[in-house]
């Protein structure tokens, strides 16, 4: 971050679960806002100030006067203006540091994934059902084939090391007796398994043990 930089965020800077490098990496994160209406006004408006590197703004309407009292990024001289023209100058306004992409369409089945793409973070503002039902549907999607990715790092690891990663990455197995369970840095042994048969075997060897002592 240069001087200025530093200045701009040293609040949230101080902040144990931010810091510098958390801020750095606001610096460089990509986030698309869906709607530039009431919800999407907030977002547009602390993303900005938080320094969120790249804010995308899709919506295809025009800001209307019954829209200023609760959408805040818009101004009266900005009745008739796309919604994405205010919102954009007013991210100029409050943040020179955040680079603004608009995109004056609306989100829907044909165009999601193209818009969508370059982006880290999509924040749903709209307000519609289609909207969020299109977005939960790509999420689902790239949950599935995250998952389906994890699969395959554990069916061929290339390495010890890699193959570790991915056994921690995946969720943990449920049931499979004498299965070893990795939880972060710590094992677990599920009840009833090999390990209790094990253990259950070293205590009637120790009871034969005494029993033989005592005869």
């Amino acid at each position: 971050m240069n001087l200025d930089q530093q200045r701009r965020y040293a609040r949230q800077a101080m902040l144990p679960e931010i810091g510098a490098a958390g801020q750095e990496t606001l610096l460089r994160t990509r986030v698309l806002i869906v709607g530039a209406g009431g919800l999407g006004s907030a977002l547009i408006s602390y993303l900005a100030a938080a320094g969120i590197g790249t804010l995308g703004i899709c919506d295809d309407d025009r800001v209307e006067l019954s829209n200023l009292a609760r959408q805040i990024v818009h101004e009266t001289g900005d009745v008739g203006r796309l919604k994405i023209e205010s919102a954009s100058d007013r991210v100029a306004e409050l943040n020179p540091d955040v680079k603004v992409i608009t995109h004056g369409e609306s989100l829907n089945e044909d165009n999601a994934d193209a818009l969508i793409a370059g982006y880290d973070i999509v924040a749903d503002g709209s307000d519609n059902f289609a909207t969020p039902l299109c977005l939960e549907r790509r999420l689902r999607e790239g949950e599935e084939a995250a998952g389906q990715r994890r699969r395959r790092r554990l069916e061929r690891p290339t390495d010890d090391r890699r193959a570790r990663r991915a056994v921690l990455s995946l969720p943990r197995p449920r049931g499979g007796a004498g299965r070893r369970y990795l939880h972060g840095h710590r094992r677990h042994r599920p009840a009833g398994g090999h390990g209790g048969q094990r253990a259950g075997t070293r205590g009637a060897a120790r009871g034969a043990r005494e029993s033989g002592a005592g005869r």
